[in-house]
């Protein structure tokens, strides 16, 4: 698999074996990202060795959560964002939601709203520790462990404690 060589490449990376070049700069490149982790098998996500920063302009922390959601999404679930994802990323995303629609929720109540309009049938990866807990409780609702209602209740209850803070 060759790499695009974007002519302000920025960030040099090995992951999966292979040596990436890629431009967080770029929509090309960025794009080119997407697509090879929506391919990549799970067990190439691991071996991740950041080499260097061309011009000290690339977005490492980007590349890094696209890579974890990818991990935490699995290829199936991952395969469903487009492919711009990563020029609709924000440094605020908390979490990344895959359902009928993908959500980039920037706030827990973004998070909530996204995580009710796709019910039990989304993937949640988490990408902020402030969404861990409220994801947590998705995961339960999701398997059964708890009903909608006291979803929705608990999840209110954590809204309300970070709205207070």
């Amino acid at each position: 698999m060759t790499t695009p060589n974007p002519v302000c490449s920025e960030a040099v990376f090995r992951l999966g074996g292979e040596l990436l070049e890629i431009s967080t700069e770029s929509a090309d490149s960025l794009d080119y990202f997407v697509e090879w982790l929506k391919t990549a098998d799970d067990d190439r996500l691991d071996d991740y060795e950041p080499l260097d920063n061309v011009g000290g302009g690339a977005n490492f922390e980007l590349l890094e959560a696209l890579i974890e959601a990818r991990k935490q999404l699995g290829k199936r679930a991952f395969s469903k964002l487009p492919t711009d994802v990563a020029w609709k990323w924000e440094e605020k995303t908390i979490a990344v939601v895959v359902g009928k629609e993908c959500h980039l929720p920037k706030s827990l109540e973004e998070l909530y709203l996204a995580l009710l309009r796709e019910e039990r049938e989304a993937e949640v990866a988490v990408v902020r520790p402030e969404a861990e807990e409220i994801c947590r409780l998705f995961r339960r609702w999701k398997r059964g462990k708890m009903t909608k209602e006291q979803f929705k209740a608990k999840a209110l209850a954590l809204l309300l404690l970070e709205a207070g803070r």
